[in-house]
């Protein structure tokens, strides 16, 4: 099995999915195979589920 890694921030707006995408393309470069996972719903807009 693979090592994994979490990316998490303060709020939504912060970078993360830039930090993400940034690991992911270095782990490749590096000739890791990389698979980058995204939760569907990341947050609450209005007390709805955006």
């Amino acid at each position: 099995m693979g090592q994994g890694y979490f990316v998490t921030g303060t709020d939504t707006g912060v970078g993360k999915t830039l930090v993400a995408c940034a690991l992911l393309r270095a782990f490749a470069r590096m000739g890791k195979s990389v698979v980058g996972m995204k939760p569907v719903v990341a947050g609450r807009e209005g007390g709805h589920w955006a």
